[in-house]
């Protein structure tokens, strides 16, 4: 079992480094700029045993953002038992806009990548899918509900993720992440309330009804 393990956790740690020699090269010369023999030459293997972990460089570089995506579906199921979902969630997004620089740095160049090549486009949006699917299984097994049925599981996953997109893109020197995010998750607690036309603040005396019929 300890040996079977110890092998394991090497074919881990080389599937990684062919995936961290992909990003680095391709994003040094560009997807057409990089070959499988030059990944396989940066990491000091052969070509065939490049082909014994992915099946193309395309694949080699997705591989990041598919680990990402299995860490976040495992991450919501380490998650404390009794935990409120929302809890469950803040915890998910802080870890994952809490990487370190080095991991972090990694991850954009894969995703710029991605935006720049459009066989990694083609990779990425069913990579995106089955992270989708396996983290909303995982809310739904949390909170008692069906991942195919209920709509309370994928709006709440979806709810979250755009959360973490509205911290990440009000990000600036001068504003930490991880405040942003924390801020972002108080809001969608709150349910979001309407802070427009009768909403707080709002002037209860005002005719709802005079802007459209002056």
């Amino acid at each position: 079992m300890a040996e079977r393990g110890l092998r394991e956790r090497k074919k881990d740690a080389m599937r990684q480094a062919l995936s961290e020699a992909a990003v680095r090269l391709a994003a040094e010369h560009g997807m057409d700029g990089v070959s499988i023999e030059d990944i396989s030459t940066e990491v000091g293997v052969s070509a065939r045993t490049f082909h014994n972990y992915f099946s193309s460089k395309e694949d080699a570089v997705v591989e990041t953002l598919r680990q990402l995506a299995r860490e976040r579906a495992r991450a919501l199921r380490e998650r404390p038992a009794g935990e409120p979902v929302w809890d469950s969630l803040l915890g998910l997004t802080l870890r994952a806009v809490q990487v370190p620089d080095a991991r972090r740095s990694h991850i954009v160049e894969a995703l710029q990548l991605v935006d720049t090549s459009p066989a990694l486009r083609a990779q990425h949006v069913s990579l995106v899918d089955e992270a989708d699917r396996q983290v909303v299984a995982a809310i739904a097994e949390r909170t008692g509900t069906d991942a195919e049925r209920d709509m309370y599981p994928r709006l709440l996953y979806l709810a979250a993720s755009a959360g973490m997109r509205a911290a990440l893109h009000l990000r600036s020197p001068t504003r930490d992440t991880s405040e942003l995010v924390e801020e972002a998750f108080a809001e969608l607690r709150a349910g979001l309330p309407d802070r427009g036309a009768g909403g707080p603040g709002a002037d209860p005396t005002a005719d709802p009804g005079r802007a459209a019929h002056p």
